[in-house]
């Protein structure tokens, strides 16, 4: 680092040139390691000298470079008189990681089941978007988490973004940036950061859009297009030129992510993002109650994302099912509050049920109402669940080309929730000929 002729190059939050800046400024002599790269504007990470520990420094002023590569790295002396007291307390234990996503606390019952969390100073909390589109109620449950949990890390849903009430924010992207304000002022991690020194969490920033669909559409005229029925098409501004059906939104969002340091450091690399990031991670089109649901859960540019990565694990949220399936040999996991009325109607395919009876959270019938372990850091080991769509694809492939809709008009769609249930509870294979035998012989007695 240069900028000796001014004490130090100047330290901003963000990469933003009007952002705040640090008291402090980085001081010549001080060796950082590359977070992000945007044109002459780094994001970095303090390894050894003095200095804000992270920031956006401007690399270069009139030709003149105020950072230059090195291949030096840190002595062990000084990478640990550049940690906080903070860090080096968190590295004394390898922290065990949880998760959840889909919070909706703007439900009062779903508020309630985070009000008296057990403490967990030590640990991880993973919440995977969808928490609240007031900014109140954001604040009063990620406080409720950073108050028990030593980390807490979050990504913005779909709802975070709703613009409620509409005059607040000019648009969506004006009300992600007041979110990410917040979690910065709690202390909310929404950045690819290490806890301790075996394990890296990775948030990922996405969007859905409409090519990520890509099996064939179910033909019923009383189904209508996404972005008619959709509450996000309604109440959520983009900025001109970008948007969630021709992928230009979510190839935005995914701009906005940080390039996360090398994984070969870490024994265990948790990634996470409130959307889908591979279409095998959704129920066929015949089984959803709404088909054209599949246009607007993931992102082509995230899959892409955590196949680079290759992390041990990623946790996705948005469409409210339990899931726990291994795809290219990286972990899946969905572990979904949802609304009180999912649990009540339809909890079975919400629940995750853990082969580990001692596992905390084993199994909650009606689904899932508190953060589910997703890293047992006394085991070394990630608890395996059961979810009972990822637990039926585990034993019966695909058939996409089947389009016969189950939830057809002239059918009762609890019925035909039911039915489907004992047939994946049997272990049989679920199609419309088996549906409609169950349907017209009866449903047995306690299914």
């Amino acid at each position: 680092v240069g900028g000796v002729d001014r004490g130090g190059i100047l330290v901003r939050h963000e990469a933003d040139l009007k952002s705040e800046q640090y008291a402090d400024r980085l001081q010549p002599g001080a060796l950082v390691e590359e977070r992000q790269l945007l044109g002459h504007r780094l994001g970095y990470a303090l390894l050894s000298g003095a200095g804000p520990r992270e920031g956006w420094v401007t690399t270069e002023v009139a030709s003149k470079a105020l950072l230059v590569r090195s291949e030096k790295r840190p002595s062990s002396a000084e990478a640990d008189s550049a940690e906080s007291p903070e860090a080096k307390a968190c590295k004394a234990k390898t922290p065990d990681v949880y998760a959840l996503s889909d919070l909706h606390t703007d439900h009062e019952a779903n508020m309630n089941l985070f009000r008296d969390l057990p403490s967990r100073p030590h640990d991880v909390v993973i919440l995977a978007g969808d928490i609240s589109d007031n900014l109140q109620c954001l604040r009063e449950t990620l406080q409720l988490f950073v108050d028990k949990f030593g980390h807490v890390f979050y990504c913005p849903g779909n709802h975070d973004l709703w613009l409620r009430p509409a005059r607040t924010w000019k648009d969506s992207l004006e009300k992600l940036d007041a979110v990410l304000a917040l979690c910065k002022e709690l202390g909310v991690h929404t950045h690819p950061k290490a806890v301790g020194d075996r394990v890296l969490i990775v948030p990922m920033m996405s969007w859905y859009e409409g090519g990520f669909d890509c099996e064939p559409d179910i033909e019923d005229e009383s189904i209508t297009p996404v972005e008619k029925s959709m509450t996000d098409f309604l109440i959520c501004k983009w900025p001109f030129g970008l948007s969630a059906i021709d992928g230009s939104l979510a190839e935005h969002m995914d701009g906005l992510n940080w390039d996360p340091p090398s994984t070969e450091q870490f024994d265990v690399v948790i990634s996470f993002s409130h959307f889908l990031p591979l279409p095998e991670l959704l129920p066929e089109k015949r089984f959803l109650f709404y088909p054209p649901l599949a246009k607007a859960v993931g992102s082509r540019a995230l899959g892409q994302r955590v196949r680079r990565l290759k992390p041990h694990c990623h946790i996705f949220g948005h469409t409210h099912f339990g899931w726990d399936a291994v795809i290219e040999g990286i972990r899946f996991l969905q572990a979904a509050v949802a609304y009180p009325r999912e649990r009540d109607t339809r909890g079975f395919s919400l629940e995750l049920c853990a082969d580990d009876a001692d596992v905390v959270g084993a199994h909650v019938a009606g689904g899932v109402t508190s953060p589910m372990l997703v890293y047992d850091s006394k085991c070394n080991r990630f608890p395996r669940y059961r979810g009972f769509w990822s637990e039926y694809y585990a034993k019966h492939p695909r058939r996409p080309s089947d389009v016969c809709w189950s939830y057809r008009d002239g059918r009762d769609s609890q019925q035909v929730r039911l039915a489907v249930r004992q047939l994946v509870h049997d272990g049989e294979v679920v199609d419309d000929e088996a549906i409609e035998r169950i349907l017209r012989t009866g449903l047995r007695v306690g299914s």
